[in-house]
Order: structure tokens, then sequence, then C-alpha cells
């Protein structure tokens, strides 16, 4: 698959998600992404994505947490690090 391709699986995930509030369609395709792009250029952006579609699941605390911490852990200096945090934050509330 080409890049404009894997960029096309992670625009559609953020429509998904954003516009249409299918979070089930989003995180189908960012694990999709992330399957067979482990290492691909828009890892980063997956990996966000898929903290903000865990919260649009409400998926449980825990869960959220743990995606948030994968972020991190991958991502330390992230440029989506504040936004991880927060949402992983708002999801315990």
């Amino acid at each position: 698959m080409d890049a404009s391709l894997e960029a096309q699986l992670l625009v559609d995930a953020l429509i998904a998600v954003r516009r249409d509030h299918d979070a089930a369609r989003a995180s189908t395709l960012i694990d999709f992404y992330l399957q067979h792009y482990p290492i691909g250029p828009l890892v980063e952006e997956a990996l966000a994505l898929r903290v903000e579609t865990a919260v649009a699941k409400g998926a449980a605390p825990v869960s959220v947490a743990a995606l948030a911490a994968e972020y991190q852990r991958r991502f330390p200096s992230g440029r989506y690090g504040d936004e991880i945090r927060k949402l992983a934050s708002a999801a315990r509330r």
C-alpha cells in the first residue's frame, strides 16, 4: 500500500469518529492501519486517534489509560502528548 492510501485510512478514521460519530468504524480502520503498518509513517497519529476513539466509544478508563500509556511509551515527546493526557484524565472522571 502506498503512503496516500495509508493516510486515507486515518483520514477516514478521523471522519468516522469526529464527524460521523462512528467510533466502531474508526476503531476498525485504526486497528487495520496499526496491524499492517506497525512502524508506518503515521503510527503516532494512529495511536493518538486510537485514544480519542476509545474515549468516544466509552471505553473503560483502564483501557483508555493503557492506550495512552502505549502512546506515551512510544512517543515520550510526541506532538499529541498533552491531548493524550487530557483524554486519559477525562476518561477517569
